[in-house]
């Protein structure tokens, strides 16, 4: 008599075995490859982008579906390794954000006009006006692909000049002035065995 567990390995290697029949079809129906950078070394990293999410009726991978029904879904959309989708899906993110702040700038009231400061983009350098509340760690962005090109690790000064630097000013000028938080140079700071002023020291 077969066992309950033998069973189950059976059912499983059969849906298995479908899934990756209908995804090598529908890979060959769709090029073979990916279709922004040619990818084609392995099935598993090969994946199908809708072009429209709002043309979407369903997932392709996992479903249990003839090829009748998968294949209209397949027309919709396009081959393409993991990173190009990710790096489609991360297009179509930027693109809904900056639709959003276009709204939210439009819709919401008129702040008043000293609530605005004169500045400049941290990253290509284009005058803008922001409010003073977007001004984090004195910095500015025009965009959000500005913002991401501006993510990169801080230049640290050396260990007797941080020192003689959070010494000769609250620890907040600091951050500043090295475009990161007060907790990120009190953590230096600790890590580096710095001695930092007390609560109080600055207001003496």
């Amino acid at each position: 008599m077969v066992s309950m567990d033998a069973r189950k390995a059976y059912a499983a290697i059969k849906v298995t075995s479908f899934h990756r029949r209908i995804k090598l079809k529908a890979i060959e129906y769709k090029g073979g490859k990916c279709r922004s950078c040619g990818y084609d070394k392995s099935a598993s990293a090969l994946t199908f982008h809708h072009r429209d999410p709002n043309n979407k009726d369903f997932s392709i991978s996992g479903k249990i579906w003839k090829w009748d029904r998968i294949r209209p879904e397949l027309d919709k959309c396009d081959l393409l390794c993991s990173n190009c989708h990710h790096e489609e899906h991360e297009k179509l993110a930027n693109a809904r954000y900056e639709e959003l702040l276009c709204l939210a700038r439009t819709e919401v009231p008129e702040r008043l006009e000293a609530e605005f400061v004169d500045t400049a983009c941290s990253t290509c350098g284009i005058p803008l006006k922001r409010l003073k509340s977007e001004i984090r760690y004195g910095r500015a962005f025009c965009s959000h692909d500005c913002a991401s090109k501006k993510r990169e690790k801080v230049i640290w000064p050396e260990k007797e000049e941080l020192e003689r630097m959070v010494w000769a000013r609250p620890v907040t000028t600091v951050a500043v002035e090295l475009g990161v938080s007060g907790a990120a140079v009190a953590k230096r700071c600790k890590r580096l065995g710095i001695g930092t002023p007390g609560p109080g020291h600055w207001n003496k």
